[in-house]
């Protein structure tokens, strides 16, 4: 789950929703190669589906009493989401294999240094998977391209639309961290230029992408003593996007 506090209301957005954000952003890829990649299909499905393990656990948000919010995923408790990313896996990996491998590897990327048990065994498993599904054969151009699209899309949905830079949510606010031969391997630097419009430099997409994502404002006065009351008077909105570049407002 994706939280977001504004004023007394907080706006919760699931995960798999905006794995599907970041998925219409990889079927717009604007690299001309990428057209002709014999696993284009099976990249896309990685991008769309690759946070489709935290389905179950967003069907009920998990309250933190300390700091009187619910939890977004990058607070979750690691052992829950290493078994709902283990999975997630299995259950691509009955639809495709190669994503499959590139969803795991996604997972595992995240898992640095000495890691506690758990951890460190959800690694090694997700490993040899990894090989058992894709050899030898080097995933990292297709890990790029996931790992953007679920970086620019965690950049729309977590800051406030239409923020200046100054205040943005800093994971991203100095552009993002992967860089692509077909843009010269450039930093991509995003910026809001409205409530819903997002301008990219180099535009790294065939075309605007234009989406809209569901969300729901649930009172934060009544979740403080009812998260449950407060969930069931939640008030379902949406969000609008536009992705574009500097010729395309």
């Amino acid at each position: 789950m994706i939280v977001n506090s504004w004023l007394n209301t907080f706006e919760l957005i699931a995960q798999h929703d905006h794995g599907r954000l970041a998925g219409k952003l990889a079927q717009a890829w604007g690299d001309k190669d990428f057209l002709q990649d014999r696993q284009r299909e099976a990249v896309i499905k990685a991008v769309y589906d690759h946070d489709k393990s935290w389905l179950p656990l967003d069907q009920q948000p998990r309250w933190d009493d300390e700091k009187q919010t619910f939890l977004s995923f990058y607070e979750y408790p690691l052992d829950e989401k290493l078994k709902a990313y283990k999975r997630g896996v299995t259950a691509l990996e009955e639809e495709n294999g190669y994503s499959a491998a590139l969803v795991s590897l996604h997972y595992t990327s995240f898992l640095k240094g000495e890691l506690p048990s758990p951890a460190a065994q959800f690694k090694s498993v997700e490993q040899r998977r990894q090989y058992r599904l894709a050899g030898n054969a080097s995933l990292q151009a297709h890990l790029d391209l996931l790992q953007f699209c679920d970086d620019l899309s965690l950049y729309a949905l977590l800051n406030i639309p239409g923020i200046d830079k100054a205040g943005e949510w800093p994971w991203f606010k100095h552009g993002f961290r992967q860089v692509f031969s077909f843009l010269q391997h450039q930093t991509i630097q995003a910026k809001w230029c409205n409530r819903w419009t997002i301008q990219l430099s180099p535009f790294p997409f065939s075309a605007p992408v234009d989406a809209h994502i569901d969300v729901l404002h649930v009172n934060r006065e009544i979740a403080s003593y009812s998260q449950e009351q407060a969930l069931r008077e939640a008030v379902p909105g949406q969000r609008r996007l536009r992705f574009c570049g500097s010729h395309s407002m």
